[in-house]
């Protein structure tokens, strides 16, 4: 279940929030009634988890035998807490953003669902906290990554990356003594979660009533959109 995190710059309630994917992805999110929560060092950007340089140079300026002993456990471990996070990620934005249907979908047949803050909190089933944050896009060359908790640095990115206008769910895994290669599931209520289903603006008339037919046989009740990236221009 979601629970609040003291650290982390939590959206508002009514923040809109998007997952762009293909249809096998959606395929699968219907069947599972899960969302996919990925192995930090699996995401591709090397720096996920990272601290950056003059966070390490704050480190070394404290003359405390105890953060110095603190910072060499931080130096060390990071490559351990990449391994033992787990990431879910969403785009913040009141509308459907034409990058993320090119970087995060396969173009002819991409899904987007569509939800709120409060929806997304609420719908984690389980026991297992879950936290969720904004990410914050730094200099990693001039700022400073905060140090205390072992997720702050899976909350900062590059500022290369402020175009994805990242939410994230967190987790640690359910057994620290088998961890995934992976991944894990989270299991959600997808009745309280998916507000909408949006179909690419590139996608064929077929594809659209297949995405109705499958959502369907799995029960899912919300609106199955057409990409409003297909408007055409006024006439006048």
């Amino acid at each position: 279940m979601y629970e609040q995190h003291p650290e982390f710059t939590t959206p508002p309630q009514e923040a809109i929030l998007w997952r762009y994917m293909d249809f096998t992805k959606f395929v699968s999110l219907l069947d599972r009634a899960s969302l996919f929560f990925c192995r930090a060092d699996n995401l591709g950007d090397p720096f996920e988890g990272s601290l950056s340089q003059p966070t390490y140079d704050v480190f070394r300026r404290r003359r405390d035998p105890n953060t110095i002993e603190l910072w060499r456990k931080q130096a060390s471990g990071l490559d351990f807490l990449r391994g033992v996070r787990m990431v879910n990620c969403w785009h913040r934005s009141d509308y459907e953003s034409d990058a993320m249907w090119k970087i995060y979908t396969d173009k002819q047949e991409g899904i987007a669902i569509r939800t709120d803050f409060a929806s997304l909190a609420a719908s984690f089933i389980g026991d297992e906290p879950i936290f969720i944050g904004e990410v914050k896009y730094i200099d990693y060359n001039t700022e400073v990554i905060p140090d205390h908790y072992l997720f702050d640095p899976l909350l900062y990115k590059r500022n290369h990356f402020e175009h994805e206008r990242e939410v994230r769910a967190l987790k640690s895994p359910r057994n620290l003594s088998n961890i995934p290669e992976t991944g894990e599931y989270c299991p959600v209520d997808l009745s309280g979660l998916i507000q909408d289903v949006v179909v690419s603006p590139l996608s064929p008339i077929w594809f659209i009533e297949l995405v109705k037919s499958v959502a369907n046989k799995f029960g899912l009740q919300s609106e199955i959109k057409r990409s409003a990236l297909e408007t055409p221009p006024s006439q006048g």
